[in-house]
């Protein structure tokens, strides 16, 4: 046991002389009444003669502080904690040798940093043995899944099935549905692909061969939650479907997200751990992550036990019949909102269960729907028949006309996002045009799963249109037949005129800014000039860096912070180097090559002999 008063009497060493080494060593060894025998290590710098480390052990514990007396102890294990290469006297080195008991030539600093670092491994044993036996034991609270899991995806999860039919005889064909497995005969027109409802449950399902086999796998997530222990476990699952002819379909059922909230000492803690694949060289394990931190995935919810985890009602909230045709919601950011907003509950209650768990904290305070939600009280409906998302809600509130259920469905298959670009453009024109010209554009330019990049593209091209003061009175100036090549016909057109322009203010620019300057080159390598716009662009993508930005182009014509091109002399036409002066400092701010590569030696020498020749320009008041 290390006993600091005790340590505080032992005297420092003087610090040994040493020409060699920037930091030198010197030991001792002590006996204590209460720490025992102990060996005492201090490490120096040799120039300055001040203290840089004082290191206790009794061969098991160690000590260290950075001054004496010692005002702060600390203990820190790893092995380059100490200054590499500290001298130290061959005395000195045998001390600590037969301290503990070493028969190597080690030297004293060696010996200390091994002491040390073997400290540090045993205590992360011990920490990685206990985190894992902890971890062992809340994976043994984790129940089985629940048995009727499967059924209950195909009822609740997956929202279509399939119905596998017989190659056509007698102009009948056999079916069975793989939800309900029964039986029954088809016509012969029946095609592969076809979507309809088994005639059997009614459930919708999609008509398939029996002869192609199992269905590709089709996937989804869901959460289970259970208490075992007087713990409450939540489950994050990746369920994988494949649906086959014969009576066997089958489930993968594959935890990726594990949560488990106990009891402790300081209240209830909640563990998280998640799965994760580091690749060939550590591969799958759990890997624990900060306490208290849930996924906020949104996942379909398995209600069959939720009455009796959370208890029928749950804040005036019968969870399992609010979840069970809820689709994916993220239920601990559901739970969260119903514990601290009030008007989630009401918005549950409505029926809008994915406002209610993402954006309860954003809606308006009111008491009725229209007030809380700022859309008209005709919207109600339509509101809780798809369960409106946060997108979905600012992008009606963003239309200027009326949003009906069979156009809502259209901007739900688009999946777009509602941010400025998207509520800008739809309050721009009548909700059924920008459907209709947007589901076309996805679709003309190959943007079917990406519609929000016609938005911005759309977005961009207005904003150019309006810059250049391009006449949009025209339908088809203002709706395009084609967003892609409309936009980028009009960026190039663009890029020419500004490009004139800009060659214009460096032309005019010039005589003020090069006044005085001269060329400068040597053997090897020039000083050139830019002389116009596309020079600036050329220079960057032939160099891979930035200097084509326009930022580099408006310091450089107001000749405060000037670019200069560093050519090799035999081929001046060809990029090499980029140099930013500050020319009020004379101070070189980049001198890079291809891919920010910085500049050394010879070409730093150059370009600061061309700096010597330049006169400072007065500071702009």
């Amino acid at each position: 046991m290390l006993v600091k008063k005790e340590m505080l009497t032992v005297p420092l060493l003087d610090c040994p002389k040493c020409n060699k080494s920037y930091y030198v060593a010197t030991a001792q060894v002590v006996e204590l009444p209460r720490s025992g025998k102990l060996l005492v290590a201090d490490f120096y710098d040799a120039k300055s003669k001040k203290l840089d480390k004082r290191v206790f052990t009794d061969g098991k514990n160690a000590l260290m502080c950075d001054e004496w007396p010692a005002e702060k102890w600390y203990l820190k294990t790893g092995y380059d904690i100490l200054k590499p290469h500290a001298s130290s006297s061959e005395q000195d080195d045998k001390k600590a040798r037969k301290f503990f008991g070493k028969k190597s030539e080690e030297p004293l600093r060696s010996i200390v940093s091994g002491h040390l670092w073997e400290i540090g491994s045993e205590r992360r044993d011990k920490r990685t043995t206990s985190k894992y036996a902890m971890q062992e034991g809340h994976f043994a609270m984790i129940p089985e899944y629940p048995a009727n899991l499967a059924d209950y995806c195909d009822e609740h999860v997956f929202d279509k099935t399939y119905i596998f039919m017989s190659k056509k005889k007698n102009g009948k064909r056999s079916a069975v549905c793989a939800f309900c497995r029964k039986r029954f005969k088809l016509s012969g027109d029946t095609r592969s692909g076809t979507l309809s409802n088994c005639p059997k449950c009614g459930k919708s399902a999609i008509y398939r061969g029996d002869w192609t086999g199992c269905t590709k796998p089709e996937k989804a997530k869901i959460l289970i939650v259970s208490r075992a222990n007087g713990a409450l476990i939540m489950q994050w699952v990746n369920v994988e479907r494949h649906l086959a002819p014969t009576p066997k379909s089958f489930y993968t059922f594959k935890d990726y997200y594990r949560t488990i909230e106990a009891p402790s000492k300081r209240g209830k803690v909640t563990y998280a751990y998640r799965w994760m694949n580091m690749g060939y060289a550590w591969g799958p394990y759990w890997y624990r992550k900060q306490n208290d931190v849930l996924c906020a995935d949104s996942t379909h919810v398995y209600t069959e036990n939720l009455a009796e985890t959370y208890t029928k009602v749950y804040k005036n909230i019968n969870l399992a019949e609010v979840l069970r045709s809820a689709g994916k919601v993220s239920l601990p950011c559901l739970l969260s909102n119903i514990d601290k907003y009030p008007v989630a509950e009401y918005l549950i209650k409505l029926g809008l269960i994915q406002l209610a768990s993402t954006s309860a904290e954003s809606v308006n305070k009111g008491r009725n729907f229209s007030e809380v939600l700022g859309v008209r009280g005709e919207y109600k409906s339509l509101y809780r028949k798809y369960n409106i998302s946060w997108e979905e809600h600012r992008i009606i509130q963003s239309s200027k006309t009326w949003v009906s259920p069979a156009y809502f469905e259209k901007l739900r298959a688009l999946d777009l996002v509602a941010n400025g670009e998207t509520l800008s453009i739809v309050s721009l024109m009548s909700f059924e045009r920008f459907i209709n010209y947007f589901t076309k554009q996805a679709t003309v330019t190959g943007m079917a799963r990406n519609a929000g990049r016609t938005i911005k593209w759309y977005a961009d091209y207005l904003e150019l249109c309006s810059t250049m003061n391009v006449d949009m009175s025209r339908k088809s100036v203002l709706f395009p037949e084609n967003i892609k090549v409309a936009h980028d016909r009009l960026v190039e057109s663009y890029n020419k005129v500004k490009l004139h322009l800009d060659d214009e203010k460096l032309k005019i620019a010039t005589e003020k800014i090069y006044s005085g300057l001269k060329e400068h080159s040597n053997e090897k390598h020039c000083i050139v000039f830019p002389s116009s716009r596309s020079e600036f662009i050329a220079e960057g993508q032939a160099l891979n860096h930035c200097v084509g930005m326009d930022r580099y182009f408006e310091n450089h014509i107001k000749g405060e912070q000037m670019v200069f091109f560093v050519r090799k002399l035999e081929n001046k036409e060809k990029p090499y180097f980029t140099l930013e002066v500050d020319m009020r400092t004379l101070k070189i701010l980049q001198l890079y090559g291809f891919g920010d590569q910085s500049a050394k030696g010879e070409i730093r020498s150059f370009a600061n002999e061309f700096i010597q020749k330049l006169r400072p320009i007065e500071r702009s008041a």
